[in-house]
């Protein structure tokens, strides 16, 4: 029976919506029109029903009622899509990828263990120990003595047992840090001068936020849609952040010095500081000392230089007359019970706190969660980044799981919660790291397969080292070991603050990007020609070309796998090139793809045009070491291809050019090339400084804020000051492979990428 169509006007509003939409789709229509039956084998049984329940609503006048309203349509077809099956937002699905990496890998992590693996674990104990022990001496007298030495020793080593044991990244290395005693130190005093509430049961009413907090970033894969989008612009901050708290710290020993001592016991404590750090900065170059003693001492030296430097200033003053002087010691507990002579137990009664502040506590929560989420992260992603040669899967959301555990844990016993650490954890991947032979199959040109054998630097991934660095700071909670920690002087360890922040400090690429602003043009290392050329109009961007512009593809070869990994099938393995063995292809003009390089400095700069930027903590240190042990030519010239312009950089050389207009010239256009990387790195220490004095006053605790909010300046913000191309060469992803840049370029067809992109989440 045909269905009865009335008069345009006698339709009501809603019939004639339904209608509209009926004649926008033609095939639906006939359906309609036709009643056909609905069938599950003709793969619209679903769409049927629908029609059916619209109809039904129409006849009772009902109709429009459930429609979606038109604007709400695309928010509700994302949602739907990242709560899809294998969603970005799909509950549980980092997680469980995470457990059967766990299972996986969890075997063969206990079967390793060596020397190496034992030094290490000594290594990390003393770098972990020692540190955490300075941040107790603060943390003693800016909290109240709620919290003291045995507290931050005991979160140390129990929280480094558990991550050990069950965490799916055994690299990362979990203390108490800098930003989060700063945090404790301003959340103190606020409960003490304008909340007058105790702190012990609002701190772990903020901890207990925080852990369900990082809960539902675990299962709600909070990796995907956060740190996926973090660039090392952030994360170089983060560290000098990190480096400038560490010296700010030993200014903070020394002042308490003064200021609690004699003078001659200020001068001697300046002297043991000083000793302390140089000492450990000499003592860690020993490798370098060939051929100065065997090479086993010189190893030896410079993996235990801290070690070393602390023993021997801790033993000093107890030596000849500096006995006499009143020299301020570390203050620790006689007997295993808390710090503060109002405690007697490891527990707090945090129930009694008023319900008002019970839901207060969410905002410090809220903020103590955004601290360790990114913190932990970046510490897990840079002990594991491409220099070390990591193989087996990790993982980041079932950590993020145990540290929420162990946060809540720390909270309910009254000690201060530990997440990961920097320095320590790139330190402990680095003392890992060890020479392999590998055996590759290589087929020649006239179709022989033959086997060369290459060397590799790769870490031990294991979970010894960390759980045995773990268990020896744990004994030091009890009394004997305690008296041993007392015996240190706060200079010995403001001078470990000062060696800690260099430690950091070497590693953080901003540091190097500074001394380029102190190195004169012609010293400076030649830039890639699309930096040279960034203004030059035969060299276009995406933004300079004109939209109907036709770019061709790449050669499939460029993005197939070249074989399957057995382990992980959903991670395939990709084509090594002579440039980077390590990442795909990503030329930035059509007109570089058949260039080939002709000079060591053409290949250098070809790489640089045709790679992305990994600019991670070790490629600024690497880029800066390869250009001063190679010889660089005294003119670069680029031309790969008539259909770009042909530039002339002139560098340092022994011989003079003889044309000083031309030498001018050059080196007019190398300060104009550097001028935008210089204000970069200026951008990044004038924000790192403002952070800083953030943290010295009563906005302190949003200083994570702060931080996270850098991530939406530099993706919407920065590509308006900075050109691409700058953004390109100083700055990438943190978490995977490429730059922002180069996403740009695939997205409009100047690039191509594996499918799945190349990440670092295992």
């Amino acid at each position: 029976m045909a269905e009865e169509i009335l008069p345009v006007s006698s339709r009501s509003g809603a019939e004639e919506a339904w209608h509209e939409k009926k004649s926008q789709r033609s095939e639906v229509a006939h359906d309609e029109e036709s009643h056909a039956p609905c069938s599950r084998n003709d793969g619209i049984w679903q769409r049927c029903f629908k029609r059916k329940r619209r109809r039904k609503s129409r006849d009772e006048g009902l109709d429009g009622a459930h429609e979606e309203p038109s604007l709400w349509r695309p928010v509700v077809r994302k949602t739907r899509r990242a709560f899809a099956p294998g969603g970005t937002m799909r509950p549980f699905r980092l997680l469980r990828q995470d457990w059967r990496n766990l299972a996986h890998r969890y075997a063969s992590d206990w079967g390793t263990f060596n020397q190496l693996i034992f030094a290490s674990a000594v290594f990390v104990f003393f770098t972990n120990l020692l540190p955490g022990i300075t941040f107790a001496s603060d943390l003693y007298v800016l909290t109240g003595k709620n919290w003291g030495t045995i507290e931050v020793v005991l979160s140390t080593g129990l929280c480094g047992i558990i991550f050990s044991i069950f965490s799916i990244q055994p690299l990362t290395i979990l203390g108490v840090t800098g930003p989060f005693s700063i945090l404790a130190e301003n959340i103190y005093s606020l409960c003490e001068s304008s909340f007058h509430i105790p702190f012990l049961p609002f701190m772990t009413w903020s901890l207990l936020h925080a852990a369900w907090m990082h809960f539902l970033l675990a299962i709600f894969n909070a990796h995907s849609w956060t740190m996926h989008y973090v660039t090392t612009f952030s994360t170089e901050i983060f560290s000098l952040l990190n480096s400038i708290i560490y010296f700010h710290k030993a200014i903070q020993e020394l002042q308490r010095v003064h200021a609690g001592s004699s003078f001659a016991a200020f001068l001697y404590s300046i002297i043991g500081t000083i000793g302390t750090f140089f000492l450990a900065v000499f003592l860690s170059t020993a490798e370098h000392w060939r051929p100065l003693f065997h090479r086993y001492i010189r190893m030896g030296l410079a993996e235990y230089a801290a070690a070393i430097s602390i023993i021997f200033f801790i033993g000093m003053p107890h030596v000849g007359e500096l006995a006499s002087l009143d020299f301020q010691t570390l203050q620790v507990s006689t007997s295993f019970r808390p710090t503060s002579p109002e405690r007697t137990r490891f527990f707090v009664e945090f129930w009694h706190l008023p319900l008002s502040w019970i839901f207060t506590a969410i905002i410090p929560g809220f903020i103590i969660t955004l601290l360790f989420f990114f913190d932990h992260e970046v510490s897990s992603i840079i002990c594991t980044i491409e220099r070390y040669g990591t193989k087996k899967p990790g993982g980041f959301a079932w950590d993020i799981v145990l540290l929420g555990i162990t946060t809540a844990m720390c909270g309910i016993l009254g000690i201060p919660p530990a997440n990961g650490l920097l320095p320590q954890a790139p330190l402990h991947s680095e003392s890992l790291m060890h020479t392999e032979v590998e055996h590759v199959r290589v087929v020649a040109e006239d179709g022989e397969e033959k086997v060369e054998t290459r060397e590799v630097r790769r870490v031990h991934e294991q979970r010894w080292s960390a759980f045995l660095h773990a268990g020896g700071i744990i004994l030091f909670v009890s009394p004997p070991f305690m008296h041993v920690l007392g015996l240190t002087p706060t200079s010995v360890l403001a001078g470990l603050f000062l060696f800690m922040g260099e430690q950091s400090l070497s590693v953080n690429p901003i540091l190097y990007r500074f001394f380029y602003m102190l190195t004169p043009p012609s010293e400076l290392p030649p830039l890639p020609e699309t930096l040279l050329n960034r203004n030059n109009a035969s060299i276009n961007t995406p933004h300079d070309l004109p939209s109907n512009t036709h770019l061709p593809p790449l050669p499939s070869s460029t993005i197939s796998p070249s074989s399957e990994n057995p382990e992980h099938p959903e991670n395939p393995t990709y084509p090594e090139c002579p440039e980077n063995p390590e990442y795909p292809t990503y030329p930035p003009h059509p007109n570089l793809a058949n260039h080939t390089p002709t000079s060591p400095h053409d290949e250098l700069e070809y790489t640089a045009r045709r790679q992305p930027s990994h600019y991670s903590s070790s490629r600024s240190a690497h880029h800066l070491s390869l250009y001063s042990t190679t010889s660089r030519p005294s003119t670069v010239s680029s031309n790969p291809n008539p259909g770009l312009a042909s530039t002339s950089v002139s560098t340092s050389t022994s011989t003079p050019s003889p044309n000083t207009n031309t030498a001018t010239t050059t080196t007019v256009n190398t300060l104009s090339a550097y001028l935008p990387i210089h204000m970069y790195t200026l951008t990044q220490i004038l924000v790192t400084a403002g952070i800083f004095i953030v943290t010295l006053t009563k906005g302190a605790p949003a200083f994570p804020i702060i931080i996270i909010a850098l991530v939406p300046v530099r993706l919407l913000v920065m590509k308006y000051c900075w050109h691409r191309e700058v953004l390109r060469y100083v700055d990438a992803w943190a978490c995977k492979d490429g730059t922002p840049e180069d996403d740009e370029d695939v997205k409009r067809g100047m690039a191509t990428v594996p499918p799945d992109g190349v990440s670092r989440d295992g």
